[in-house]
């Protein structure tokens, strides 16, 4: 099934069906798109089995009731594939025409897709029962009004759940990123061209009445090796890099590794950690 079904999903309006093969690269007054990382995405971003099956349930048991949901983001599938595998009916919609591609190629039909602008969602209001967002805010310069749009299209009493992440990884890992940003000369949060931390859209969301519930955290033990990992920086894996020259990315992984090597020794048996999963819900009242 290619595009959203009006039926079954609200009202849509200027809907534009994904189509494989079609448009790519869309790069729009700053929400980043991830066409060029449709290739590596699900490599650098896949969870551990049974942290990601923890999520799925976590998120089942918010979304039992729902018939409607919408996860704006999609990407390649990655939340919305399992929860539809355990009998969620969700769509996505994603500004990236090559990331809809791998996730049609994972799953098919399963969860029906379109491109289109968190910013400015093709659907009537109150149009789903639930609306997700998993490592989205961050991309998105104008992040409060994707939070409006997500709370427009929701019905009375339905739930907006986000996760930015929670934290960041061990000290080994908040190290490394923070001597990769100062080697390439940026002085903000890498990647964060939109939200910076959760407590900014609670608050937000707050303010327009609606409630807010802090999941249970998620932990994730997986660790992997810092030389895989500055293997990746300068391979412009992570999307901090791309607003920057190929050759100050590589430059600046270059002088983090020879750092890393006289603090921690073989960088192929150096490990970090990974970040924990948090997820908050916004309770739009019934």
């Amino acid at each position: 099934m290619s595009g959203l079904p009006a039926t079954g999903f609200g009202n849509t309006r200027n809907v534009r069906p994904f189509r494989a093969g079609g448009q790519t690269g869309i790069m729009n007054s700053r929400s980043v798109s991830f066409d060029r990382a449709a290739g590596f995405y699900d490599q650098t971003r896949d969870l551990p089995p049974e942290l990601a099956q923890a999520q799925t349930e976590l998120l089942c048991e918010e979304l039992a009731a729902t018939t409607r949901c919408l996860e704006i983001g999609v990407g390649t599938g990655r939340i919305a594939l399992p929860l539809a595998g355990a009998g969620i009916h969700v769509a996505g919609v994603d500004l990236s025409p090559a990331m809809l591609g791998r996730l049609r190629a994972k799953g098919g039909g399963a969860v029906p897709v379109a491109v289109a602008d968190a910013r400015r969602l093709p659907f009537g209001a109150a149009a789903f029962d639930a609306v997700l967002a998993c490592h989205v805010l961050h991309l998105v310069q104008a992040w409060a009004d994707v939070a409006d749009e997500a709370l427009r299209v929701l019905r009375p009493g339905g739930t907006f759940l986000v996760s930015q992440g929670g934290q960041s990884g061990d000290e080994t890992a908040l190290e490394l990123r923070k001597r990769l940003r100062q080697a390439a000369g940026l002085a903000d949060v890498a990647g964060r061209v939109g939200l910076h931390g959760m407590d900014e859209l609670d608050r937000h969301v707050a303010a327009r009445g609606v409630g807010v519930r802090h999941l249970p955290t998620l932990r994730n033990t997986q660790t992997r090796s810092v030389a895989e990992f500055l293997d990746q920086v300068a391979q412009q894996y992570y999307s901090w890099t791309w607003d920057l020259d190929e050759a100050t990315v590589r430059q600046a992984a270059a002088e983090v590794r020879v750092w890393a090597e006289h603090r921690w020794g073989d960088l192929t048996v150096a490990q970090m950690g990974a970040g924990s999963l948090r997820w908050h819900a916004y309770d739009v009242p019934a």
